[in-house]
């Protein structure tokens, strides 16, 4: 894929577990009056089981690089991802320490116009899908250093309640300025 441009505004929302990225997507999506993709291993877990092996994560990481690019080739704009590969990416080298190349290229390629980083400032919430409750501030430094390192433009999304949709909307308003 190529970089966003211009005339494409896509919004990646990413970052470690039960930290509100699939409420702030819709809630972004609602506000701008436009769609937003759903977190391709959510679905693909809750309807296969919570058991998963690397070849799982892989095939949900290839599958969700086969939703965003057929979201952008609708040319939508302002778009919304729920999660990106980046979350994929993390997750293989966490839990098996290791991740296949043309994943960690997709997760570094700067294809959306920003990226929002869910701080770990929420509360943990438990569902059956969760798995790390004590290891949060580890994966988000993992989320973190990789955006540092990477082309990707990103900023941190805090506060509870409406604060982390305010803040996120007060940001793409700044993008859309500029642009």
């Amino acid at each position: 894929m190529e970089k966003a441009t211009n005339s494409l505004k896509s919004f990646a929302v990413t970052g470690p577990e039960s930290t509100g990225k699939s409420t702030l997507a819709a809630g972004l999506a609602e506000h701008y009056s436009t769609i937003y993709l759903p977190e391709f291993a959510r679905g693909y877990l809750t309807e296969n089981g919570p058991e998963y092996s690397y070849e799982t994560v892989v095939f949900i990481a290839e599958q969700q690089l086969l939703k965003q690019r057929e979201l952008f080739a609708k040319g939508i704009s302002p778009c919304f991802f729920d999660t990106d590969l980046l979350v994929c990416r993390i997750w293989l080298e966490f839990v098996f320490g290791k991740c296949p190349a043309h994943i960690i290229h997709e997760s570094i390629n700067p294809v959306f116009t920003h990226t929002f980083l869910m701080n770990i400032d929420l509360p943990w919430q438990d569902d059956p899908l969760r798995e790390h409750p004590a290891q949060r501030k580890e994966l988000f430094d993992m989320y973190y250093r990789v955006l540092d390192q990477s082309e990707r433009e990103f900023s941190i999304i805090s506060g509870s309640g409406n604060e982390r949709l305010e803040n996120a909307i007060v940001k793409i308003e700044e993008l859309l300025k500029i642009n």
